[in-house]
Order: structure tokens, then C-alpha cells, then sequence
């Protein structure tokens, strides 16, 4: 096998593959680059046996390579300009303008075989708004060994073309919706370890996103991600969400986070509690730690609540965080009890929070 190819280009192509491959792999081949050419198109794959890149670019050029990771290292260095990768029985020569090393190669017919099954469904959609959807629901998984499956996203298709992207680690859930082309309805579960790397490739363009038995894949550019679905039952996260509500809190969002930190300094470092309380009268945050003697209470600023008197706990790192992870500078926060989740929106995002509450 011969390759001609700009450094540029290679190097991208590489680091791209590199992600997705384990330094220490269960299977040993893994650990390399496979390279294969048709004659017009070179693909560089990248793979830790559960989740897989793809590189596909331009280069005239026939046949497979199985190369060690080091390549990328050595190529990092490259100046700009043409590099040549040629091997011959058990090692590659690398040359560029003014130098040459040698590498070792490995049998490429040893690298398992990564599954590309053809999707039983294929649907498109943009790449900005599942980049952003991703960004927003992946900080909600668990990794949780006993519950695998709350370690993905789910991914469920509705009547209209509508894709709930949903996530939840039993504190906190999101759920973020995008259009797509898609004419039915499905629902699978994606690693969120995969979908992090979904998440830059999708800047992109517009992804495709094909569903098979076993595996995913999505496309995007000369980027291919394929990925192993993780299996067994999502929690019915509908059920989840308050038909009606009884009180909303309006805050700036700026304003309710410092005073979340202030308040979280003296509360139990073992449950992290606080206490909400709203009303006519006042609205506050409170916590103590009894072990080190430790209190705080601070009245909040820049909010208005509409609704009866409302005692309500959470832990104080989960509101936070479902609080901040949303875009603008205004949240709502909505109310049914003490003991049913609060919902947290904001008007300049589309994704939806919802955090459970404590008992106090």
C-alpha cells in the first residue's frame, strides 16, 4: 500500500480515528490505525470495540494497513506538505520533504470487524441543533453499574418528525426536542461515551443518523461514528413530567446560582441539602451542618414567586447544576409539592429540567 497525502489532512484524519481508540485495549489490534484505500478514498479507522470512527478523504490509493498509534505522534511534528506512507511486508516507511522513519505494520486481516449494519431506519438532522441537544442532556447520565442503560441518551422518535433527546441519573432529568426527517416512530438508547464524540462531529453539518439491530451509526462530513446501542428499558420519563402546577418561582439565573454556592458552603458536606422557602413574605435559601455547627440563610434577590407558601428541598450540586446548564438569563421554576419534581425551563432554550426533590 502507497499513500501520498497532505500532512494537514492526514493529521486531522487521525486524531479524529485516535478518539475513539482505547491505549489499552481488551483486544490488542486495537490499538492501531486501519487504513484502507479503493482507489479514490482513503479511511482511517479508529475503534475500542463498542464505538468506532470512521475518517474518509480523498487519496489515490489501493489496498490495507494495520499501523501503530505513534503514527499520529510522528506526523504532529510534520511541517506542512506531502507525506508518504508506503509498506512492504512488516514495516512502513513515513517520508516527507527532508526525512523518512520506519514504522512497524501489523496483518490487517487480524483487526476485528466493525459492523456497519444498513439501518432498518435512516433520518437526518441538523448538526447544531444536535450538537447543542447533546451538550444538554449528556451532563444528566449516570454511570451507574446496576442501571447501565441511564449511562446513554435516549432517543425517542414521535409522530410529526419530533426527537425527544431525554436523559436522567434519578436526581435530575432532561429531555431536549429536534426536528428531523423521520416519518416513524423509534426509541434506542446511545452510549453517552459515543455520543461526545457525536457531539464535535455534528459541527459538521447535518447528520444521518441510521438504526440497526444492534448497532447505530451516525454520518456527518467524512466523519462515521458507529456505536453499539445499550440495552434494556428507559425509564418512562413522561410519566415523570407535572400535568399542572401550583406555584412558579422567576429568577435570574445569575443571581440564584451565587446565592445556591453562598448557601451550599455550610450545608452537610455528607447530603448537601438545602432548603427552599417561598411565599409572599420572603423567598430564601437555608442549610446547616450539625456535625461542624455550620449554617446559612440568605434572602433571594431578583426573583418573583406567584403561588400558596412552598417548603421544598434539593440537593444542593443537582439544582444547581439543572439550573445553569440551560441558556439565558432568566429561569422558571415550576411547583406542584413538596414531594413531585420541580420543572426548570428557561425562554431562550429548548430544553427542559427537571429536578426531584428531598424530604426535609
Amino acid at each position: 500500500m502507497k499513500i501520498t497525502i497532505n500532512s494537514r489532512v492526514l493529521k486531522s484524519a487521525l486524531e479524529s480515528a485516535n478518539k475513539a481508540i482505547n491505549p489499552k485495549p481488551n483486544i490488542p489490534t486495537l490499538a492501531n490505525f486501519l487504513l484502507e484505500g479503493d482507489g479514490s478514498y482513503l479511511t482511517i479507522t479508529g475503534s475500542d470495540g463498542n464505538t468506532t470512527i470512521k475518517e474518509t478523504i480523498p487519496c489515490e490509493t489501493q489496498g490495507k494497513a494495520l499501523l501503530p498509534t505513534n503514527l499520529l505522534e510522528l506526523v504532529r511534528t510534520l511541517p506542512e506538505g506531502d507525506v508518504t506512507i508506503e509498506t512492504e511486508d512488516t514495516t512502513a516507511k513515513v517520508g516527507w520533504k527532508n526525512g523518512q522513519s520506519t514504522i512497524p505494520t501489523f496483518d490487517p486481516e487480524d483487526y476485528p470487524i466493525i459492523k456497519d449494519e444498513e439501518g432498518l431506519l435512516t433520518f437526518s438532522v441538523k448538526g447544531e441543533t444536535l450538537s447543542k441537544a447533546l451538550s444538554r442532556t449528556i451532563p444528566h447520565t449516570a454511570d451507574d453499574e446496576l442501571r447501565p442503560i441511564m449511562g446513554g441518551v435516549l432517543f425517542n422518535g414521535k409522530e410529526g418528525g419530533v426527537l425527544d433527546l431525554v436523559a436522567s441519573d434519578s436526581h435530575t432529568l432532561c429531555v431536549y426536542p429536534v426536528k428531523t426527517d423521520a416519518q416513524t416512530t423509534f426509541d434506542f438508547v446511545v452510549p453517552a461515551s459515543a455520543l461526545k464524540l457525536v457531539v464535535n462531529a455534528a459541527k459538521a453539518g447535518d447528520v444521518e443518523i441510521a438504526n440497526g439491530e444492534t448497532y447505530l451509526r451516525f454520518r456527518t462530513g467524512t466523519t462515521t461514528i458507529i456505536t453499539r446501542k445499550l440495552v434494556g428499558k428507559f425509564p418512562n420519563y413522561e410519566s415523570i413530567f407535572p400535568k399542572t402546577f401550583n406555584s412558579t418561582l422567576t429568577a435570574d439565573k445569575a443571581s440564584i446560582l451565587s446565592s445556591i454556592r453562598r448557601v451550599q458552603v455550610c450545608a452537610s458536606k455528607a447530603s448537601g441539602h438545602l432548603k427552599f422557602n417561598f411565599g409572599m413574605l420572603e423567598n430564601s435559601i437555608e442549610a446547616q451542618d450539625l456535625s461542624f455547627g455550620t449554617s446559612a440563610r440568605e434572602i433571594l434577590e431578583g426573583v418573583t414567586y406567584d403561588g400558596a407558601d412552598l417548603t421544598i428541598g434539593f440537593k444542593g450540586d443537582f439544582i444547581a447544576r439543572s439550573i445553569s446548564s440551560l441558556d439565558g438569563d432568566k429561569v422558571k421554576i415550576s411547583f406542584v409539592d413538596p414531594r413531585r419534581a420541580a420543572v426548570i425551563s428557561s425562554d431562550d432554550d429548548e430544553a427542559v429540567v427537571i429536578a426531584m426533590p428531598i424530604q426535609i
